[in-house]
């Protein structure tokens, strides 16, 4: 009796646990808009069991919204790019700087509609810590409805470039937001090397989008990319590079090949070309649609008979639309398998390519924020996350979504603050990533001393809390 009594309490202690819990993410679910996911299950109608096997797969179902979303910082991504100038002696440093409506501090204005203001300012040091230039950009941006001030596609962009000597230079971008006088700021290191000193030479690739060109192909208008990661949506998208040669006029042989993480081509082309003048820019459009896999590296190759030259850029692209092939909807199952029920991904592991992707695109509809709009901006987000995790999380041959950074970097977005300790005497390199919203913090362990990092095993519980 005593036994029945004490099994009786234990269960009901369990049921108190996932009731607490169920009813903390029911709270919660106004983050949806916000990019947040709850798993859905019937926790009433089966089994004490399947309770608590459900309630263990919906905190796997967590996705957290955006981390500076809605609070006024002005969150936003840098791209740094050299290129040459027309002088021959110093090159061009170009800083382009994205901010998404989302993450800047709106207000209502007096006459009517919402207006945002946000501050750039791009310092350039030396290796000598002198600062060798400097601007200080301000955008102001209107909109008549508020439903737009949340957009995560509209944005603001900043432009600055500047004239530096050959060297090694420090980058300081500082953001802020006007509203709100909240502050971001970002280092980027880069060395401008000099090109005067090849007979041939390429500056870094750069890649534009919406490219508007004249009859006599010249471009009238572009919206350069500042990232590094993009949607499938985008049939074509350009790459420009310039050519430096200390021939006035040569002939040149130009080789373009997207190469897959298989290290194969599936796209190389060569054409030649007569440059004209020291220095050439060149415009390629490639077309999306012709690729098969979701991350490259475009190789440039130009050589001519004094000498030849290669750059390089990695990119990638993450789904926005259903997958189209076997290989392609079985991955994004798998990588799905954070957010979506596991059981309902098992079930769909030996059906057809159609019944998976019926699954996939009804999946994503019912958790669509924003239906009226043609984008799923939950589904963009998600994969956008994965994405950025295989990018820079991959390790000893396991893709980035399946480490355990990338795992907490797909569920909570990147970190508001990252702590670096490579060098502690009588520990392992660490870090530690912390999330000042939702108040979570996990620190991340080299176990291998190759930057192999695993969190570490008393953050285990941080995840589900």
């Amino acid at each position: 009796m005593n036994y029945m009594g004490t099994l009786l309490k234990g269960i009901c202690k369990i049921v108190v646990v996932i009731l607490t819990y169920y009813r903390f993410f029911e709270k919660n679910a106004i983050f949806l808009k916000r990019f947040l996911i709850m798993g859905k299950t019937a926790f009433f109608k089966k089994t004490l069991l399947f309770i608590v096997v459900s309630f263990i797969s919906l905190n796997a179902q967590y996705l957290e919204n955006s981390k500076y979303s809605g609070v006024g910082l002005p969150y936003f991504e840098a791209a740094v790019y050299r290129q040459f100038a027309f002088d021959k002696k110093n090159i061009r440093l170009t800083t382009i700087c994205n901010f998404l409506y989302d993450d800047l501090a709106f207000e209502k204005s007096d006459s009517g509609g919402y207006n945002a203001k946000v501050k750039l300012i791009t310092a350039v040091y030396n290796d000598k810590d002198r600062m060798v230039n400097s601007r200080v950009v301000e955008k102001e941006v209107f909109l008549d409805k508020y439903e737009m001030t949340n957009s995560r596609s509209d944005n603001i962009t900043i432009t600055n470039e500047f004239l530096v000597e050959p060297g090694k230079y420090i980058v300081l971008l500082k953001a802020i937001d006007m509203k709100t006088q909240k502050q971001l700021q970002r280092k980027v290191n880069v060395e401008m090397p000099d090109y005067s000193k090849f007979e041939l030479s390429l500056s870094d690739i750069r890649i534009y989008k919406d490219v508007v060109i004249d009859s006599l192909g010249r471009i009238i208008r572009f919206v350069p990319a500042y990232t590094n990661n993009f949607t499938n949506r985008m049939a074509v998208f350009y790459t420009a590079f310039d050519i430096f040669s200390k021939q006035d006029t040569i002939a040149a042989s130009i080789r373009l090949s997207m190469i897959n993480s298989d290290d194969e081509a599936e796209i190389d082309t060569t054409f030649n070309k007569i440059l004209i003048g020291q220095l050439t820019t060149q415009l390629l459009n490639i077309s999306i649609r012709e690729l098969k896999h979701n991350a490259y590296t475009i190789s440039v190759k130009v050589k001519t008979k004094k000498g030849k030259a290669e750059t390089k850029r990695f990119v990638s692209f993450y789904w926005t639309e259903v997958p189209g092939t076997e290989e392609d909807i079985d991955l994004a199952f798998r990588q799905m398998a954070y957010i979506a029920d596991t059981d309902s991904l098992d079930y769909y592991e030996d059906k057809s390519l159609a019944d998976k992707q019926a699954y996939f695109k009804r999946y994503w509809k019912r958790h669509d924020p924003n239906p009226d709009t043609e984008k799923n901006e939950l589904q963009d987000e998600y994969f956008r996350r994965v994405n950025y995790a295989n990018q820079h999380f991959s390790a000893f041959n396991m893709p980035g979504w399946k480490t355990d950074r990338g795992r907490i970097y797909i569920k909570f977005g990147a970190p508001d603050e990252i702590d670096r300790h490579p060098f502690d005497m009588d520990s392992k390199p660490y870090i530690i990533w912390r999330y000042y919203g939702i108040r979570k913090e996990f620190v991340f362990v080299d176990v291998s001393g190759f930057g192999d990092y695993r969190l570490d095993p008393s953050y285990y519980n941080v995840e589900f809390e």
